[in-house]
């Protein structure tokens, strides 16, 4: 699970608070760079053709995001009109 900066867990975090969610959103962001360019990492040898590099870092970085459950946080967006998460844009490409 998802843990804030306070090391609670995002379903116990007041997420109504915009200052809490900007950080929660930002410790999000952070954990799928770091989990994604381990993935990428793994994965890096294996690529022969260098124009698929940036491709394979942003599979790996959707992969990430997809293993954590977002429900809490799609749910505190919801109000700010920020809540598709879920939606199957590229994180790299601006849709998410």
């Amino acid at each position: 699970m998802l843990r804030s900066t306070s090391e609670q867990p995002v379903d116990l975090l007041n997420l109504a608070d915009p200052q809490v969610l900007l950080a929660t959103l930002q410790v999000l962001r952070q954990t799928i760079e770091g989990e994604g360019q381990s993935t990428f990492e793994q994965w890096r040898s294996h690529i022969q053709r260098a124009d698929f590099l940036a491709s394979a870092l942003n599979l790996a970085e959707y992969l990430a995001l997809r293993r954590h459950d977002l429900r809490a946080l799609q749910s505190a967006l919801m109000p700010w009109g920020l809540s598709s998460l879920r939606t199957h844009g590229s994180p790299r490409d601006g849709q998410s």
